[in-house]
C-alpha cells in the first residue's frame, strides 16, 4: 500500500506541475494572440492610410494634369 501511495503521490505532483506549466503557457498564448491582434489593426489602419495617400496621389496628378492642358 505504501508504494501505491507513492505512486499517487507522485502522479498527483506531476499533474500539478503540468496543470501549472499549461496554465502559464495559456496565459502567453493570449499575450501573444493579443499583441497579433494589435499588430493586425494597426497594419489595417497603416494600410488605409497608404489607400488615402495613393487616392490623393491619383488626385494631384489629374489636377497637375489639367493645368499643364491649360
Amino acid at each position: 500500500l505504501d508504494e501505491t501511495e507513492e505512486h499517487v503521490i507522485a502522479t498527483t505532483q506531476d499533474i500539478k506541475s503540468t496543470y501549472s506549466i499549461l496554465n502559464e503557457m495559456m496565459n502567453v498564448l493570449n499575450e501573444v494572440t493579443q499583441k497579433i491582434t494589435q499588430d493586425s489593426q494597426n497594419e489595417l489602419a497603416v494600410s488605409d492610410k497608404i489607400t488615402e495617400l495613393a487616392e490623393q496621389t491619383t488626385q494631384i496628378k489629374d489636377v497637375i494634369g489639367i493645368i499643364k492642358d491649360i
